[in-house]
């Protein structure tokens, strides 16, 4: 398990943990989080291998040993935020034979190098049995030399652009290797000489470049990357400008760079010998067309005249048939030692975005593969995979004393062949169907209270929850791109499984009547803001910052007053791209802080909130951004609720991938002055039937305060004592449950958990 350490350490407060409601969230000021994988989560009958993955929508996959155990495992890398950052997941390869075995692995993740962006391919360019990284660059490729030492994955930057020698081949010819963001290159040994080549499509998007390796000729050993463009139509083919139609046996020469002719941007170069004749033949996928060309080399590798043509490839089988830019890689994941061919989709965010891993198994030899289709979905149906977008929540919707979990979408895209395609925004919906210390989901539906009709056409579907009518029972608000929310009540009454109506009018209103316009893509949370009692209304936006509605109204009735455009000052502005701030602010054993979700894949930490709603908040620290941590991608929403019942806040990471990440709280951290403190007092027996004692280490007469907390975070016992000698407390009277008690001494804090049995 994996722990994340997320707040300022020498917030003294931060040791108070507290549980928290589905109204008030009352915190926690635990020391920190760690990754809870094995929580169980079961979808149609059958419990999912990798459920909190993250998920996958538009990907490219390679195999490098990330263990050192001689097993080669997986790496996926998601185009889905089209950035300045992509996403890198992780898996270990169990190496079962014949059987795709593979599990999340994501403490690899962080060992590869930060920013990698558009596209990635491992190759072992050096011939040291370690694969390499080849990535693209400001028009050009950058390779990272695998630099692993004693089971210590590393790389290390070692061209930042590849060059090559064009014509004539001569040092002063020497500029970028051509690398298109959107295209894919060819990388291996294409001429059988022990190093690396590289096969790409030319400035003009119709012809291949050869762009031949002269480490092995010039210095006897593959580990030098001395390119020179030997063949500027490798193939002999070109392919039409317009669309994907191949032409063999045709190359107009050289053509020069023209960025106003250029039309075709989009090609991905798989290199493979389909034949065993020791040349390399080529399956090209190109943006905008969903199936996949192959060509058979009828010549030698350097020289590769493509004699035949197959459309549609592979056509023994169900062929490669993805909305909208297939791309093939060529690689062993079920353990025969024969390497399979995956297609992932790069056109990102238009495309089918829940089965976009195509899985044909080698049913042929390695040397001479025939591929036969399995599954649309590796890899992506054994984990919670809701399309493109994820705003999860805890709530209990089923009244049952568990929280369970909602999981809204940006929206869901699903095709069938390349013309047909659906997109809708959805809610799915996972009941905890395990106990109240140890949590597991099951899928119930996929469009909780049908809300895809109900708000049709609708993208982002963000929702919070709490009681602003006063009935018992807690109301839905939801938020969208649009910038509007939707008020659902709940009209089932305290105590029974949640039925909402929708509130009309359609679009919530302000004060004046006025539509609630948060711009673009609003988050809102239901909070007392302002401690008067009554909910009050925070909104996060796509720019980074966050509104506050005042409910000027009554409990009953609730009447929201915009009160500030950007409370706080926050800003958690990507200036490329956006902010997209989700706020959670909690209580924090009297104090207000704040959590705020962002595009930059941050959940950033606030605090100094407390009478000062018209100041600017502290920002103090952010989940998951630390250099030595997990960092789950694009476009972060987390939601935090105590769902194992120990007096900890948990917290859930929903990603723009469609995936979420759990972690549990975790009080395995923190800081060494004060744990010194912590080991200087006994609280026991624990569990107990109420009666404990409080034992101190070091004898002081300064006076001792202690607070006991319930699971909603209320304070249900306060005393004051000094630490003199043994204290006997009688905690009886409260009945059986989870407490933590606070303890100040000597100006220090810090926290107990107590079990009453």
């Amino acid at each position: 398990m994996q722990v994340l350490k997320h707040f300022n350490m020498n917030t003294k407060k931060m040791f108070l943990c507290i549980c928290i409601t589905a109204l008030a969230f009352v915190s926690y000021a635990q020391l920190g989080f760690r990754r809870a994988d094995s929580v169980k989560v079961f979808e149609n009958n059958a419990q999912l291998k990798l459920p909190w993955a993250g998920a996958h929508n538009f990907v490219q996959t390679s195999v490098i040993d990330l263990d050192f155990d001689g097993i080669k495992d997986l790496v996926v890398f998601d185009r889905t935020s089209n950035s300045l950052r992509d996403k890198i997941t992780t898996y270990i390869n169990n190496g079962t034979a014949n059987t795709v075995d593979y599990v999340h692995a994501p403490q690899y993740e962080k060992k590869f190098p930060a920013g990698l962006h558009d596209w990635l391919l491992l190759k072992d360019y050096n011939g040291d049995g370690k694969e390499d990284i080849f990535t693209y660059e400001n028009g050009a490729i950058r390779i990272y030399k695998n630099t692993s030492t004693s089971g210590n994955l590393q790389f290390s930057m070692v061209v930042s652009q590849l060059k090559s020698s064009y014509i004539p081949h001569t040092v002063a010819t020497y500029i970028i290797l051509y690398s298109n963001p959107i295209d894919i290159p060819g990388i291996e040994d294409v001429d059988h000489d022990g190093d690396i080549d590289i096969v790409a499509f030319n400035f003009n998007g119709i012809t291949l470049d050869y762009h031949k390796n002269l480490s092995m000729e010039t210095y006897g050993n593959a580990d030098s990357l001395n390119f020179w463009q030997d063949k500027n139509c490798w193939g002999n083919f070109e392919e039409n400008a317009s669309n994907n139609t191949i032409t063999l046996n045709a190359c107009s020469g050289l053509i020069k760079y023209d960025p106003i002719t250029i039309q075709h941007a989009g090609s991905s170069v798989l290199l493979i010998d389909m034949d065993a004749d020791r040349d390399y033949d080529c399956v090209l996928g190109d943006v905008s067309y969903c199936s996949m060309n192959m060509l058979t080399n009828g010549n030698d590798s350097s020289l590769a005249i493509m004699a035949a043509e197959q459309t549609f490839f592979p056509n023994n089988t169900f062929s490669t048939d993805l909305n909208l830019y297939p791309l093939p890689f060529y690689l062993d994941v079920n353990n025969d030692n024969k390497r399979d061919l995956i297609v992932g989709n790069g056109a990102a965010n238009v495309s089918d975005n829940q089965k976009s891993i195509w899985y044909y198994q080698n049913t042929g030899t390695d040397a001479a593969p025939v591929f036969n289709f399995v599954k649309k979905d590796m890899l992506q149906d054994e984990m919670i995979e809701i399309g493109e977008g994820s705003y999860p929540v805890f709530f209990d919707f089923d009244a049952d004393g568990l929280k369970d979990l909602l999981i809204g979408n940006h929206r869901k895209i699903e095709t069938s062949g390349c013309t047909n395609s659906n997109s809708f925004t959805s809610v799915h919906a996972y009941k905890n169907t395990g106990t109240a210390t140890s949590p597991q989901f099951t899928f119930v539906t996929n469009d909780y209270a049908g809300l895809s009709s109900v708000l049709a056409g609708e993208l982002s579907f963000i929702i919070t929850f709490g009681d602003i009518d006063n009935d018992g029972d807690d109301d839905m608000i939801i938020g969208n791109e649009s910038g509007e929310l939707h008020r659902f009540n709940n009209t089932a009454g305290a105590g029974n499984p949640a039925v909402f109506v929708q509130l009309m009018p359609y679009s919530m209103v302000d004060n004046t009547n006025t539509i609630i316009d948060a711009g673009t893509t609003a988050a809102p949370q239901l909070f007392d803001v302002d401690r008067d009692g009554i909910l009050d209304l925070l909104i996060g936006e796509r720019s980074g910052r966050i509104r506050y509605y005042k409910n000027t109204g009554s409990l009953t009735t609730p009447v929201f007053t915009l009160t500030s455009n950007n409370i706080g000052n926050v800003d958690v502005l990507l200036p490329c791209c956006g902010g997209y701030a989700v706020p959670f602010m909690f209580n924090d054993s009297g104090t207000y802080e704040m959590f705020v979700g962002s595009e930059q894949g941050y959940v950033f930490h606030y605090t100094n909130i407390d009478n000062n709603l018209t100041g600017s908040f502290t920002k103090v620290d952010s989940l998951l951004s630390q250099p030595t941590e997990v960092w789950e991608g694009q476009r972060v929403a987390a939601n935090f609720a105590d769902i194992t019942n120990d007096g900890l806040m948990d917290m859930i990471v929903g990603n723009y991938r469609g995936g979420a990440a759990l972690y549990l709280g975790d009080l395995s951290m923190g800081i060494k002055n004060e744990i010194a403190i912590e080991q200087d007092i006994a609280v026991f027996p624990n569990p107990s039937t109420g009666n404990i004692t409080i034992r101190f280490k070091n004898a002081h007469n300064n006076n001792v305060l202690m607070h006991v907390y319930n699971t909603m975070g209320q304070m249900v016992y306060q005393t004051n004592f000094d630490n003199s000698q043994n204290r006997d407390v009688n905690l009886t009277a409260l009945g059986k449950g989870v407490y933590v008690c606070k303890f100040l001494v000597d100006g220090k804090q810090f926290v107990k958990r107590i079990v009453i049995q």
